[in-house]
């Protein structure tokens, strides 16, 4: 009997001993083991993210819907019953020129700022305006269709009107004989013109070299009629604006971000600035130009224009918040404070979206004060 009572608890005592321990230090070496990978679980165990509600808040608004580029009579109405109501002092202005306003802006010919008409022989009479009065322009644009062959010497085109669609030299396109002989124009026959005929149109040499890149990069695809039509339709401030828009969102840490490293391609309206700019003579006033003239963009503000200057300072004076009377009234004595970049900006804050055609009436009280 002594042998079993001996034998009976020795046997399972050992192996629960041995057995127990086993089993513990065989679970935290499993732990052990699984250590670096449970590591590395805590970032997929990360605090869990935002509620739903709470990610829509951090989301903008969607941006308000584009203006209609200023290509039909029914938009410039459209502009001018905003700018009636967002700004009582324009109220003189357009019921003396809103009718005009519609014709030249948003007529159905030739001279209409529509981006389906060819963009080149616009572009032309944009630089040739430069610096330069409207009839001046019209002349010197005239004589140089002549030369190319697209009307007779002695038979210019009929301009249709030959005032003054700037303010103080400072009209653009305005001015310029733009007819079908006119859209007519091409590369090639600025090319083909020796630059001795060129400058006897009246075209300054520097103005002769700008015409000529123009063309050549015309031909070669730099520049064309698709690329700024694409960038009419997303350019409502202009193509400068775009470009500048464009600039500052690449700085922006977010944006560098989102696009994990890489460069992020330039909208069609910046890349369509940049081609413009790198023509010989183009500048941020010609792209301002060429967007309310050419492309129909409905919310330019040119504001380093002498004639947009003018006119508001004039508009300021009227609504007597300082600056500078304008001519004729109680300041017409004193000395004219045109605005800067920043004033013209606050002045024309509520006629957005449609300061294409505040600016142009600005030229129209500009005129009034010479």
């Amino acid at each position: 009997m002594s042998p079993k009572r001996a034998a009976a608890p020795a046997g399972p005592a050992r192996t629960t001993t041995t057995t127990t321990p086993r089993i513990t230090f065989n679970l935290r070496a499993s732990k052990r083991v699984r250590g670096p990978d449970a590591s590395s679980q805590p970032t997929a165990r990360s605090p869990s993210p935002p509620l739903p509600f709470a990610e829509l808040l951090r989301v903008p608004p969607p941006p308000p819907p584009l203006p209609p580029p200023m290509c039909t009579s029914g938009s410039i109405h459209a502009a001018l019953a905003h700018l009636r109501a967002a700004d009582s002092r324009l109220i003189p202005l357009i019921d003396a020129h809103g009718q005009r306003c519609a014709e030249r802006l948003g007529g159905s010919g030739p001279d209409a700022s529509s981006p389906s008409l060819p963009t080149f022989p616009r572009l032309v009479q944009t630089i040739l305006a430069q610096q330069l009065s409207s009839k001046a322009a019209a002349t010197i644009h005239r004589r140089l269709l002549a030369e190319a062959g697209l009307v007779a010497p002695q038979q210019p085109p009929q301009q249709q009107d030959e005032e003054d669609d700037g303010g103080g030299g400072s009209g653009g396109a305005g001015g310029c004989a733009t007819t079908a002989a006119a859209l007519r124009l091409t590369p090639g026959h600025v090319l083909a013109l020796p630059e001795a005929r060129v400058r006897s149109a009246g075209v300054s040499g520097a103005k002769a070299a700008a015409l000529r890149d123009l063309a050549l990069r015309f031909s070669d695809g730099r520049l064309s009629d698709a690329m700024l039509r694409r960038a009419s339709v997303a350019a409502p401030e202009g193509l400068h604006a775009a470009l500048l828009a464009d600039k500052q969102q690449r700085r922006r840490p977010e944006a560098a971000a989102a696009a994990g490293g890489r460069r992020r391609a330039p909208c069609p309206a910046a890349e369509a600035a940049a081609a413009l700019l790198a023509v010989r003579g183009v500048g941020p006033w010609s792209l301002d130009m060429a967007s309310m003239f050419i492309l129909g963009a409905p919310d330019v503000l040119p504001a380093g224009d002498l004639g947009v200057r003018k006119g508001l300072a004039r508009l300021r004076g009227r609504g007597g918040g300082g600056g500078g009377g304008g001519p004729g009234g109680q300041g017409g004595a004193k000395k004219v404070v045109l605005p800067d970049a920043a004033a013209a900006e606050r002045l024309t804050a509520p006629w957005r979206p449609y300061r294409s055609v505040g600016s142009w009436l600005m030229w129209r009280l500009a005129e009034e004060g010479s």
